[in-house]
């Protein structure tokens, strides 16, 4: 299926992956990075004589760090294909919504901005309009 064919379906779950994406991109930097691995003070620590519990280093807790490669993929979908269909601030409805965005939190940010809608409601009625506005583009 070419990305002109797509559902409202493969719309919507395209945005979400692309969010993830987005999410999973590294901050600044706040501090510079230091790793001090837990160490064995004493020998008797290190064999276990110590009268507390052998405490195993198991490393450093793992995390996915990166995104995955279909994140990526959408990613690049919705700033390739997307982003020219749609205006900034309905690039920024959609995205804001599939990052986690409450309704509410998107429209106050809206109203920061001094756009309109500005109630919660409107913002969801917006978001529809532009997924169908949207989906039409790609037809």
């Amino acid at each position: 299926m070419t990305l002109f064919q797509m559902t409202m379906d493969q719309i919507i779950h395209t945005l979400d992956m692309a969010a993830g994406a987005l999410r999973r991109l590294p901050g600044p930097r706040r501090q510079p990075l230091t790793l001090w691995v837990p160490y064995a003070r004493e020998a008797a620590e290190a064999y276990g004589w110590g009268g507390d519990p052998m405490k195993l280093y198991r490393g450093p807790v793992v995390r996915q760090m990166g995104a995955s490669k279909e994140e990526i993929d959408a990613l690049d979908t919705v700033f390739g294909v997307f982003w020219p269909l749609l205006s900034q601030e309905q690039m920024q409805l959609l995205l804001g919504r599939h990052m986690g965005m409450s309704w509410r939190r998107l429209a106050r940010e809206r109203q920061k901005r001094a756009q309109k809608p500005a109630s919660h409601t409107a913002c969801r009625r917006l978001y529809e309009d532009i997924l169908i506005d949207l989906r039409a583009s790609l037809a």
